[in-house]
């Protein structure tokens, strides 16, 4: 999944990767 592929990074890079990412997924959406 996404957060496995992402864990390796530090959290704070993590949790911005993950918002570009829930941002993107809700404007395909």
């Amino acid at each position: 999944m996404v957060a496995k592929h992402y864990g390796r990074f530090l959290p704070q890079d993590k949790a911005e990767l993950a918002a570009t990412i829930l941002n993107h997924a809700w404007q395909a959406a």
